[in-house]
């Protein structure tokens, strides 16, 4: 195996092979980056360059020694649709010109990849098809989360121009099985667990449209999108909620995970045993105080609720008012 890092132990292995230098020379290599960076409308700065230049060595070394990845008929199908893949048909016949030797069809197709991975999604002015088709798409996911949530956006294209930035990615990373950090999800399915949900439930069309189906994190991080664009609204602030604690802390954790079920809106819930709140009252900012422990009210005080679990219809309506009023 050789090692990817080191350009010149590379170079030394390309030349055993018995590879004509011209084939795998910087400068020529650069000029064929450049060559593909024109095709494609796109721009590589220094670091792109020397990695492409860098990894078509590693390319020409792997198909020399007889190593060629293998893709999925889908994989293969995805890989065609975009532009990229009619650049990396172009180096293949720029290498088969100077060898006589034919790329393998999957080498062709990692090729497209690796030039689709390093395109930075332009939801202004990409105009391929497949561009056209993914805008489509996620009209149709945002007025699906729009029917569900009962809430709107008020900068609806901007919502869709960062998902589209997002998931023009996030399509390429899922159907070649790339992972990303997994610790995300985890938390935002804690604290909010509806949004995720929500999200969940709109992505599902789209992903029947594309045959996937997004992990936790890659659908994590679309409720984060979603999340962040609800907050931009003026007038929706993180809304600031007391939870009464005493001696059953299963308990107080299930009224606060109902608490969060019931919007989609962040939430800050803070505990406070119930001694403290009847000597010290509730923070000016907090909107709801909560507590499945019997207690009396301070003189000024926000709205308080004896929750019971599960809570009843009517008092889920009362608090779902009361957090997104």
């Amino acid at each position: 195996m050789c090692n990817i890092t080191s350009a010149p132990a590379l170079k030394s292995e390309l030349n055993q092979l018995g590879l004509i230098k011209a084939l795998y020379d910087e400068t020529n290599l650069r000029a064929l980056v450049n060559l593909c960076a024109r095709r494609l409308k796109r721009q590589y700065d220094s670091r792109d360059s020397q990695f492409l230049t860098l990894f078509l060595q590693y390319c020409l070394h792997q198909h020399h020694s007889g190593n060629a990845p293998v893709l999925t008929p889908q994989q293969r199908e995805w890989s065609q649709m975009r532009p990229e893949f009619v650049v990396a048909q172009e180096i293949a016949r720029h290498w088969k010109r100077r060898v006589m030797q034919p790329a393998d069809i999957d080498e062709q197709h990692f090729l497209a990849l690796l030039f689709q991975l390093l395109r930075i999604p332009d939801p202004i002015n990409d105009d391929h098809e497949q561009d056209a088709r993914l805008h489509n798409e996620i009209a149709r996911m945002i007025e699906r989360f729009r029917r569900q949530a009962g809430l709107s956006f008020s900068d609806e294209q901007g919502l869709s121009d960062q998902l589209y930035i997002h998931l023009a990615q996030a399509l390429n990373r899922c159907q070649f099985n790339i992972g990303i950090d997994h610790s995300l999800p985890e938390e935002i399915t804690r604290l909010y667990p509806r949004l995720m949900r929500t999200s969940r439930e709109v992505l599902t069309d789209f992903e029947q449209h594309y045959g996937i189906q997004f992990s936790d994190a890659e659908t994590g991080l679309v409720a984060v999108i979603f999340g962040a664009w609800l907050m931009q609204e003026s007038d929706i602030q993180e809304k600031q909620v007391l939870l009464l604690t005493a001696d059953d802390p299963e308990l107080e954790q299930r009224i606060e995970q109902q608490l969060r079920e019931l919007t989609l809106l962040p939430l800050n819930i803070k505990h406070l045993a119930v001694q403290q709140f009847q000597s010290q009252g509730a923070p000016r900012e907090v909107v709801l105080v909560i507590t499945p422990y019997a207690t009396s009210l301070p003189l000024f005080s926000p709205p308080l609720i004896h929750a019971t679990l599960p809570l009843g219809e009517h008092q889920q309506q009362r608090i779902k008012a009361l957090l997104e009023a």
